[in-house]
């Protein structure tokens, strides 16, 4: 009976556009290889990202979904409305992959971390005036209140990201006052057909996405970095929250 229900509520897609690394094991399954290989965890992780996301495919599919469903268009208007490219911002872009999102930044300064060095091979080669660093979300290597703005695309969707740690380290390098974006993946296309549901040991979890949203939700609140706006694009779900730390005494209420 048990197994049936799983059968019910995780089904394996039929999807070329779909790397084929993402019907393979989970990345939190690759990463448990690679440290009993004897790999660091940095390492374990980057080994495993590059497994799942550092191959063409991925970057290609990734792109034409953005496409598909006018990705930029929301991302865009959310940098404007709380102001990420601004001359002088410094932002954080955490799991920068290839630097996708980086090539819509025209004035801030942009410093890129991301744990698979094959893409940041990649982001570095398109991008060489701004900074990159191999590096995992739980462990930033930038100094604490340093940065205006925080984006971490899709993120929280890798199995191996511990989410608290990555909040904890998101409220020490953020400035009082400063913005956060997220994103959470709720599906892929099949040639033109949206298919809702996150990948989980090489099936679709058709309710991953809202399981996700729900636990970053909570855990930004219980840190007191509390979401301002969560809209919604054909692909992810977006999360914009701030940094209320100390605004209370500077009485900074400006973005």
């Amino acid at each position: 009976m048990m197994q049936s229900t799983r059968q019910n509520r995780i089904s394996k897609p039929v999807a070329a556009n779909v790397p084929a690394s993402w019907f393979g094991s989970s990345t939190a399954a690759l990463l448990m290889a690679f440290e009993q290989q004897g790999y660091s965890r940095v390492d374990a992780i980057s080994a495993a990202c590059a497994q799942k996301y550092g191959v063409p495919e991925y970057f290609a599919m990734h792109r034409q979904e953005r496409e598909k469903s006018n990705w930029a268009a929301t991302f865009l208007e959310i940098c404007q409305e709380f102001s990420v490219d601004e001359q002088g911002n410094r932002v954080l872009v955490v799991g920068v992959n290839d630097g996708m999102e980086v090539e819509h930044f025209r004035h801030c300064r942009v410093v890129g971390i991301d744990p698979c060095r094959e893409a940041l091979r990649l982001a570095q080669s398109s991008f060489p005036q701004h900074e990159f660093h191999v590096a995992i979300a739980e462990a930033l290597p930038i100094a604490s209140a340093s940065v205006d703005r925080y984006i971490a695309l899709r993120v929280v969707n890798c199995s191996c990201v511990d989410v608290p740690a990555a909040i904890a380290e998101l409220k020490r390098v953020l400035k009082p006052g400063g913005y956060f974006v997220f994103s959470i993946a709720t599906g892929f296309y099949q040639g033109d057909r949206f298919v809702r549901g996150t990948f989980k040991d090489g099936c679709i979890e058709p309710e991953g996405a809202t399981l996700v949203l729900q636990k970053l939700v909570n855990t930004l609140s219980a840190a007191e970095m509390h979401s301002v706006m969560i809209e919604n694009n054909p692909t992810e779900t977006f999360v914009v929250g701030r940094n209320s730390a100390q605004l209370e005494i500077s009485h900074d209420t400006s973005k």
